[in-house]
């Protein structure tokens, strides 16, 4: 039996289920692609042509959100969690998040700082994740990991969307780029924070040797 998958019951049965999930989980990165293509198409036009694009990014940042919950919801339900479902579904909200932060700097809707912050955290939680499984820790994750996620949902919304409804945008932009990027640090300090007391433990094998020699005298 694959370690990575669940049990094979059949097309109906976990295995198949199992691939619906992965299938919603891994749509987040071409989605996150399309949003990114419509919303710098709509960038190279003028007056009531750029809002019609910024409804079909709306549609996609939508379908990506809705991805976001409803993999991991299906996945509990009918209870086909993998190790491998586990490894995609932070990879592929990363990617995502990275490009719809992207493009929403490329087009002028936030700072270009802060998708570099987001990568910066995404890569130092992923290096964290990796001393947590050494030291026979859990990797998933961190509330301030959630609360991170529902900051950058909402801040992308808002930026997308802020422009078109928001007449005090000059100041509400910025406020908004300020929301996720601090949301992002917080999540960043969290994880560095748990991590660091791991990396001053001995080594499993001279830990073990030095219970072993505490117990013989």
């Amino acid at each position: 039996m694959n370690r990575w998958l669940p049990a094979d019951r059949g097309a109906q049965g976990p295995l198949g289920r199992w691939a619906v999930v992965m299938g919603l989980t891994l749509a987040r990165i071409p989605l996150a692609a399309a949003f990114a293509s419509v919303l710098l198409t709509g960038g190279n036009r003028a007056g009531e042509s750029v809002n019609a694009y910024r409804w079909g990014a709306l549609a996609m940042l939508a379908l990506i959100e809705l991805t976001d919950g409803l993999d991991g919801f299906l996945a509990r339900r009918w209870q086909v969690p993998s190790k491998l479902g586990a490894i995609a579904d932070p990879y592929a909200d990363s990617v995502s998040r990275l490009t719809v932060y992207w493009a929403l700097a490329a087009a002028g809707l936030t700072s270009g700082v802060l998708p570099l912050v987001m990568a910066v955290r995404d890569i130092t939680v992923a290096y964290c994740r990796l001393v947590w499984v050494d030291a026979n820790l859990s990797p998933g994750a961190l509330l301030s990991g959630k609360l991170k996620a529902v900051a950058q949902g909402v801040g992308a919304f808002t930026l997308l969307l802020g422009p078109m409804f928001v007449p005090s945008w000059d100041w509400l932009g910025p406020l908004t780029t300020w929301f996720v990027g601090l949301a992002t640090l917080a999540s960043l300090i969290a994880y560095v924070g748990r991590t660091a007391p791991l990396l001053r433990r001995p080594p499993h094998s001279q830990a073990t040797s030095s219970a072993e020699s505490a117990v013989k005298s």
